[in-house]
């Protein structure tokens, strides 16, 4: 199996354009944003500790055209509800700095976030999605090679 994976992703990575090096429009074209971001089993835990919802992933979001053009980085507060079977709904934004750059993007992303199933609905959860620009972040190929892989394993 791990001869098949390094045989596709070797080939994969010589055969196609990276998706990664245009700007993504929607995570429809760049699936592998949905679940960019893996929690660890202490961050689970520290959230279990707190009676908090139990995050799974976080989508990494899609960065706005017109600010990536200009190099404006930036965040939003959104707050959301997370229902019984774990998924965040009706996105809100508290803050966006600066405004009228990030809120889209930041209510796209908190639409992906996925939380562990429970009895109960979680009101009112807020999280600060960060707009930075890439400075020492891997290649889009090493990006698109890691999460092809952990799609086979």
């Amino acid at each position: 199996m791990k001869r098949l994976a390094l045989l596709l992703t070797v080939t994969l990575s010589g055969c196609i354009e990276s998706p990664l090096s245009k700007v993504c429009n929607s995570y429809e074209e760049c699936p592998y944003l949905i679940d960019y971001y893996r929690y660890s089993t202490e961050e689970k835990d520290k959230a279990r500790e707190r009676g908090n919802p139990i995050p799974i992933y976080k989508a990494q979001p899609i960065y706005p055209k017109e600010a990536l053009v200009n190099q404006i980085e930036g965040y939003a507060i959104v707050e959301y509800l997370v229902d019984k079977n774990g998924n965040s709904v009706n996105p809100s934004i508290i803050e966006s700095i600066p405004e009228g750059f990030f809120e889209e993007a930041a209510i796209e992303a908190a639409k992906h976030f996925k939380y562990e199933a429970s009895s109960q609905e979680y009101k009112n959860i807020r999280t600060k999605v960060s707009f930075k620009m890439a400075k020492d972040q891997p290649s889009d190929e090493e990006k698109l090679l890691e999460w092809l892989v952990w799609l086979l394993y």
